[in-house]
């Protein structure tokens, strides 16, 4: 079941028509930049695939072999070449290729290569691709987690920098540093990055919105329906494009490619987000990992009758990721969920999951939200929230202060 490269293709997609997006049926890993994500209709860029057969013959095929299969030091070289690489590839097998290439080789920036597939909860890199899972537990001095710390500690100064800038709310990057000290089990000062130390407070946040208010648009919908921990108190929603109204209780899409998002931050780039079909047709789902901008960055659950398809969204341009589920028709009353876990996307439907891929392209933004591509979609009962985190919060802490006053 071997592993090759091959172009990316730009298609258009009947779910979301006029729309078109990025998609390959043997993806497993995307290995562009993400300026490369985010222009449409960029042809000939290359990504990881595997098949369980026959590799395709093709001009930009490039065959790679089984995880077993060895890699000569003229293959190792051709490989270099084939990604403009500075540094040697050091792998022996396929199966050591792969880590080293979406870990070791990659751009924490995004901006010259794929972002790195991140190490997990307490420093545990863990990752399946094409079948193939691979893990490790890091120390400290281990070059996957110095790759996932450059990640982690850019994502720091955005928080810190949106707070400065008024557009996240005082205290909200104190509350994500948190949950990265709890999230990896180290010090919340190794996050800083020459940033000053003004402490840390304490992460856990879920915001929820049942719509229930006099009929109007989304926007003057003044929300406080549950939910703890978020800074906003009484928080709002932001309608990016085309138009969203509160109906009968309930949230109705009354334009093609629609995007609202819930202006509360949650406190980690770990979290889900949710909402119950209710009516109507067409392609809608919940999105998460969307920052504070009007920028149309993030991932999304897409259900289009009986197709359901996660995407990323980078900079308005789609790219289809991971399986289909095909064939399972969408009825009133489904909740549809997407979850982000370091770089482990996953789809539900009613709690049970479709299918979970790995992608590092976005993997810090705050926010979450609802968007669709046709009129008529009726939605409910939105919710997002942090995953629980490693360490229990009053223990974590405990140790935190401990580490600071020695």
């Amino acid at each position: 079941m071997p592993f090759y490269l091959d172009a990316i293709r730009w298609v258009s997609d009947p779910g979301t028509a006029p729309l078109s997006m990025y998609r390959h049926p043997d993806m497993v890993f995307d290995l562009r930049n993400l300026p490369d994500q985010s222009a449409p209709a960029i042809l000939g860029k290359r990504v990881l695939c595997f098949t369980p057969g026959a590799v395709p013959i093709g001009p930009e095929v490039v065959p790679i072999g089984d995880a077993s299969a060895s890699l000569t030091l003229a293959r190792r070289a051709a490989l270099k070449t084939v990604f403009a690489l500075g540094e040697n590839i050091v792998a022996g097998t396929v199966g050591e290729l792969i880590p080293e290439l979406l870990v070791l080789l990659a751009d924490p920036t995004g901006l010259a290569r794929w972002k790195p597939v991140a190490v997990g909860r307490d420093l545990v890199l863990r990752f399946s691709v094409g079948g193939v899972t691979y893990q490790k537990r890091c120390a400290v001095t281990d070059p996957e987690w110095r790759q996932t710390l450059a990640v982690e500690r850019l994502a720091y100064g955005r928080w810190r920098g949106d707070v400065l800038a008024g557009r996240m709310p005082a205290g909200q990057h104190l509350k994500a540093l948190g949950a990265l000290a709890l999230k990896y089990g180290v010090p919340y000062t190794d996050f800083l990055g020459g940033q000053p130390d003004e402490g840390v407070l304490v992460p856990s946040t879920v915001i929820k919105c049942n719509f229930n208010d006099s009929n109007g648009e989304l926007s003057a919908h003044a929300n406080d329906d549950g939910g703890s921990g978020h800074l906003q108190g009484t928080w709002a929603w932001t309608e990016l494009g085309g138009d969203l109204d509160v109906v009968s209780n309930a949230l109705q899409f009354t334009a093609t490619q629609a995007t609202a998002r819930a202006d509360a931050d949650l406190s980690s780039g770990d979290h889900y987000s949710q909402a119950a079909q209710t009516g109507g047709g067409g392609t809608a789902g919940p999105l998460f990992r969307k920052d504070s901008t009007a920028t149309l960055t993030y991932y999304a659950v897409r259900v289009a009758s009986d197709e359901w398809l996660t995407t990323k969204v980078s900079a308005g341009t789609f790219t289809g990721i991971g399986t289909d589920t095909t064939g399972l028709t969408l009825v009133a009353g489904d909740v549809l969920k997407g979850e982000a876990s370091g770089t482990t996307i996953s789809r539900y439907r009613n709690g049970s999951l479709q299918n979970s891929v790995t992608d590092s392209a976005i993997g810090s933004n705050l926010r979450c939200g609802i968007w669709s591509n046709n009129t008529n979609r009726v939605m409910d009962s939105f919710e997002a929230g942090d995953l629980a985190a490693g360490l229990s919060i009053p223990v974590a802490m405990h140790q935190y202060r401990r580490q600071r006053s020695g």
